[in-house]
């Protein structure tokens, strides 16, 4: 038995990896290549192995093996824009928060969005300070609590399988949400690799935080969830995240393939980080509600009641109403 990718997968990586895509490469498993991580290319091919052959910046034609080399995609209209250290952002800034408000101001949501995926990324690989590791979570927040507010049709996980799809004309969206997962799963073992900031040591905190940025809670909750399930005899695992994988119903057959391929041992501890985060994240809104709901009722309590306006009128009145006429 071989350890080639399926049909269907080299396919998803052609259509996610056409030719002419810019890439930048995290990691490769080969010792005497000369290439290094934050190399750019330029994609050339991909074979029926699913080895993406590039043409790189530096004049290297090596090809990317599938699950072995770790790699993304770089988007040319931000390439020069992208800072790659985000010089003393947090210095600039008494919170991440106002880091988020300040970008939405100045560039709008959408790119501030982006913006702040690349600080994300470009922060991962390296080794944080408590108050810096406080920053990210205050800016990862903010951005949670304003886009939860939004329409992200584009993040939906798909809960249909194939069939039903198909019988709902929704095809192009069962494909489309299958080609996210996948992505996903491939976006979460970059991130895990990206963060070892020296031997044995990674900022799976920030990890999590920049894969979620990028695909969301559900679709992220939800690779993860099928990693485990699909090891569930694998020790490395706790038992605590395998109970907790166990809980979730995975929506249709299009997850079969979107696995994270990292060492289980970190993919437990990004499991961990990711629940971590859900659930601070989920108290700061129940907090935000409670506070809504209580100066809601404050606003209410404050305002006259136009009925009890209107009764206090007619008791205080000397001359009572008979019939809807005054006497």
């Amino acid at each position: 038995m071989n350890n080639f990718p399926s049909r269907e997968t080299v396919q998803q990586l052609r259509e996610r990896y056409p030719k002419g895509t810019r890439i930048e490469l995290i990691s490769m498993d080969d010792p005497y290549s000369k290439l290094k991580p934050g190399d750019l290319g330029t994609v050339d091919a991909i074979d029926d192995t699913g080895t993406i052959f590039c043409k790189w910046d530096n004049g290297s034609g090596l090809g990317l093996v599938y699950g072995a080399d770790y790699y993304k995609i770089i988007n040319p209209a931000l390439e020069t824009e992208k800072s790659p250290n985000f010089p003393n952002v947090s210095s600039q800034y008494s919170t991440g928060a106002d880091f988020w408000h300040d970008n939405i101001a100045n560039h709008g949501i959408d790119k501030a969005h982006v913006v702040c995926g690349n600080y994300f990324d470009t922060q991962l690989r390296s080794e944080q300070a408590e108050t810096e590791k406080a920053f990210f979570k205050q800016l990862f927040i903010a951005i949670h609590k304003y886009t939860n507010s939004c329409d992200q049709l584009s993040l939906s996980v798909y809960p249909h399988d194939f069939q039903t799809a198909r019988k709902h004309n929704n095809e192009p969206v069962y494909h489309k949400s299958m080609r996210l997962n996948l992505e996903c799963a491939e976006c979460i073992d970059n991130a895990i690799n990206a963060s070892c900031y020296k031997l044995n040591h990674y900022n799976l905190d920030l990890a999590a935080m920049a894969a979620i940025h990028r695909y969301g809670f559900e679709r992220i909750t939800l690779v993860l969830a099928k990693t485990i399930q699909s090891a569930d005899s694998d020790g490395r695992y706790s038992k605590s995240n395998k109970l907790w994988a166990s809980s979730h119903n995975i929506p249709s057959a299009s997850f079969d393939y979107a696995q994270v391929k990292s060492h289980p041992v970190l993919v437990d501890s990004f499991t961990t980080q990711t629940r971590r985060l859900f659930d601070e994240l989920k108290l700061v809104q129940e907090k935000t509600s409670v506070l809504n709901h209580l100066q809601k009722s404050r606003n209410f309590s404050d305002a006259p009641s136009p009925k009890s306006s209107k009764l206090e009128h007619l008791d205080n009145n000397p001359r009572k109403i008979k019939n809807g006429s005054e006497r």
